[in-house]
């Protein structure tokens, strides 16, 4: 850790002017969701939404917090459940993620935006999500099942598609095939994936993808980032499971499809790295493509964590996401032709939405243990 530039580590490492990052609320099955808030710095522009990617919690985005704030953005960040301090799948082992799927994150997130950000959001500002990685995979799933919620989305390497070792698009039916395979009938759903030197191939190389998800860490933003893991481990989760890597591209599969794509009227600013080795650029380009209001950019320079990037890649890309939330407005969907985002509601949709989940604290105040009472919903999926 020697030669560290101690500015970037104070900006990387302390909490964002009023955070409160001690915050929770139930989702519908009675897990326990972790969120913070930061307020904006200066005037109030709007409000952006924060989540992470496979195997990292908010507290890692200190930074991208800081950011936003000064760009005069209330922050909103949750700990995706399974991961950082929401609750995770299995008490006896909390270091193996859940082979649930995606989802289910997006009823979660659903509810965290609706029942707490909306409550202190001012809807005459823009409403901004922002994710990474696995998180932009399940931002994409999101604004397909949940059109008309965001008035835009910051995409960083969002995980379109996996990267398959080089493979062309024309691999993922064999590689989704592969995984479902030894998950539902080789018994191996809950089996994590393997990263001995001796596992060699495509499983191998996935898992280790996933599980060491900044390559290369040679920035002092990304040796900050590993510290502050290292200092957290409770918070940490371990490699995919094959049942882990099996769900995603079976909403993968789902998600390329060129008319699920050409649905999402979102704008969204999907920035690519340089040097990936994990999700897809191809998938970026073919995804900006089809989507009407998608704007994609590649950082020269930077490795999948463009968040964690040196100052080069770094400065590029927060200057591509302040010229694009410049551009962002908020929209009211009953104004909009056809009144298309209403129509695509699915009818019953407000109903469930009010019955998913339950806060149990205050936003920006205590909670104490005896506030935390699980619901008695059960869970009911709906799909896309």
């Amino acid at each position: 850790m020697s030669g560290i530039d101690l500015k970037k580590a104070f900006e990387a490492t302390s909490a964002p002017p009023g955070w409160q990052g001690d915050l929770f609320f139930y989702n519908r099955i009675g897990q326990k969701i972790r969120y913070g808030y930061a307020p904006a710095q200066g005037e109030r522009k709007g409000s952006v939404v924060l989540t992470h990617g496979y195997g990292e919690h908010i507290d890692l985005y200190y930074e991208t917090i800081k950011k936003y704030q000064d760009m005069g953005y209330d922050v909103w960040g949750m700990d995706w459940q399974g991961h950082g301090f929401s609750e995770h799948s299995d008490p006896k082992d909390p270091m193996k993620p859940s082979s649930s799927g995606m989802l289910r994150h997006t009823r979660d997130l659903d509810f965290f935006v609706n029942n707490i950000v909306k409550t202190e959001h001012d809807p005459d500002t823009p409403l901004i999500m922002s994710t990474h990685s696995m998180g932009g995979h399940i931002g994409l799933l999101y604004l397909k099942k949940y059109p008309g919620v965001f008035d835009a989305a910051v995409m960083s390497a969002p995980m379109f598609d996996i990267y398959r070792v080089g493979l062309g698009g024309w691999a993922r039916p064999l590689v989704k095939l592969a995984f479902n395979i030894a998950s539902n009938f080789l018994g191996l759903r809950d089996v994590q994936v393997p990263d001995a030197e001796w596992a060699v191939g495509l499983f191998s190389r996935i898992g280790k993808g996933l599980s060491n998800i900044f390559n290369p860490r040679t920035s002092t933003r990304y040796k900050l980032r590993d510290l502050i893991k290292e200092l957290t481990p409770e918070a940490n989760i371990g490699r995919p499971t094959f049942g882990w890597i099996a769900e995603a591209y079976n909403t993968i599969d789902l998600a390329m499809k060129d008319d699920f794509l050409k649905s999402i009227k979102t704008p969204i600013l999907i920035g690519s790295a340089e040097h990936e080795d994990l999700v897809d650029n191809a998938a970026h380009e073919r995804a900006a493509s089809l989507m009407p209001h998608a704007e994609h950019v590649t950082i020269k320079g930077a490795g999948h964590g463009l968040w964690f990037s040196d100052d080069g890649p770094f400065n590029e890309w927060w200057n591509k996401i302040a010229g694009f939330v410049s551009k962002v407005k908020a929209v009211n969907p009953h104004e909009m032709e056809n009144n298309e985002i209403i129509n695509q509601i699915v009818a019953g949709d407000d109903i469930e939405k009010n019955l998913r989940g339950r806060i149990i604290c205050i936003p920006r105040g205590p909670c104490r243990a005896e506030d935390i009472k699980p619901p008695f919903i059960p869970e009911d999926p709906v799909p896309i």
